[in-house]
């Protein structure tokens, strides 16, 4: 419990870069180093937190701890995945007034942006020669890349792909007799602290598509409705950004901004309650999933479309931080460096590349 403990908090303390990037670590650090998990496990895993709401990484987090230690890991493991980044939100949250010049942090968050990318890339690479086990699941990426393209919409081309893959799949069994396992999916410029925790537990439940599109839900319940300036969101928008650990920290900002210490934690776990029961309810579904044919087909075609929805995120992100010279000359530089010291944990790399874009801006 003390190792499941300590990673986690590791991690949450170090893991820059948003879902795709913790997600890649975990690939790294749980599947090819700690052998906690298999390939085929973790794929399983992403597929499942896929399906229900909340922050992925995070949940992600909850479901490695549940295979190592059972419920007591899940609580365990999230808590201390989470527990870093609400801390240092909540001091930067205190101190924002007094934060000036924050010129040379940006620069060195710039070049650890620039790194994530190559961290991201080398974590497509190896989840999808697992994933990508037939001709048929091939075309399933194909197809959920170009929904993804012509939706511009990550989460339907999820769905979509992934309903794609399984209904070919009927058709290519359609002669032989089975049985469907279907899971059962289970105004003013102040507001009370009961509201904001309401408020954030309503997010936290419905949030589908990552913690990025966590800003779009802040912006309907808050800015929408005159709670929120839109500065007080831009800021939070920037310190979920440049801070480790899940981006629904910024909660944390927010719930400070509107009701200070108490609303602060009350803002946190709202958000993040509603993960903790949705994984320990659909965990097990896993097992179901792959004991039957056809729910086992889903779940590839499920895993095949994560993994091309991870693509479709790098080519977004690709597009807005190598935006010169400097940062793509980083990415290749992690990206080479990966490939040739493959026992270097990957979050010294992205630190790396945080300190090469400081020195070249001073120079």
């Amino acid at each position: 419990m003390k190792q499941l403990m300590f990673f986690f908090f590791k991690m949450g303390l170090t893991a820059f870069g948003g879902p795709a990037a913790h997600i890649s670590l975990m690939e790294n650090e749980i599947v090819n180093k700690k052998k906690w998990l298999t390939h085929q496990r973790f794929l399983d895993l992403i597929g499942i937190t896929n399906l229900i709401p909340g922050p992925n990484s995070t949940e992600m987090v909850m479901h490695c701890g549940y295979e190592y230690k059972g419920r007591k890991g899940l609580w365990l493991a999230g808590i201390s995945f989470i527990l870093p980044a609400v801390i240092i939100t909540l001091i930067l949250a205190m101190l924002w007034g007094q934060l000036e010049d924050l010129n040379t942090f940006k620069d060195f968050v710039d070049g650890m942006k620039s790194a994530v990318l190559a961290v991201v890339f080398i974590s497509i690479f190896r989840l999808g020669k697992k994933a990508l086990k037939s001709t048929l699941l091939w075309f399933v990426a194909f197809i959920t890349i170009l929904l993804g393209f012509i939706t511009k919409n990550e989460v339907a081309a999820l769905f979509l792909g992934s309903v794609i893959g399984f209904l070919l799949f009927l058709m290519k069994e359609s002669n032989k007799n089975f049985k469907v396992f279907v899971p059962i999916l289970a105004t003013g410029s102040s507001i009370k602290l009961s509201l904001i925790f309401l408020s954030f537990l309503k997010i936290g439940a419905l949030l589908y598509g990552g913690g990025y599109i966590l800003f779009a839900f802040l912006s309907d319940e808050f800015v929408s409705r005159g709670i929120l300036q839109e500065q007080d969101l831009l800021d939070a928008i920037m310190i979920g950004q440049f801070t480790p650990g899940p981006i629904l920290s910024t909660a944390t900002f927010i719930g400070w901004k509107l009701g200070g210490l108490k609303g602060a934690f009350l803002a946190t776990i709202g958000i993040f309650l509603p993960s903790f029961i949705l994984v320990q309810l659909s965990h097990n579904w896993v097992e179901k999933f792959r004991k039957n044919k056809w729910s086992s087909a889903f779940l590839d075609a499920l895993n095949v479309a994560s993994v091309a929805v991870m693509t479709l995120v790098l080519f977004n992100l690709s597009k807005v931080t190598l935006i010169d010279f400097k940062s793509i000359c980083i990415s290749i530089f992690v990206l080479i460096s990966i490939l040739i010291f493959k026992k270097v944990n990957q979050v010294y790399w992205i630190l790396a590349g945080g300190g090469i874009s400081l020195v070249l801006n001073l120079l």
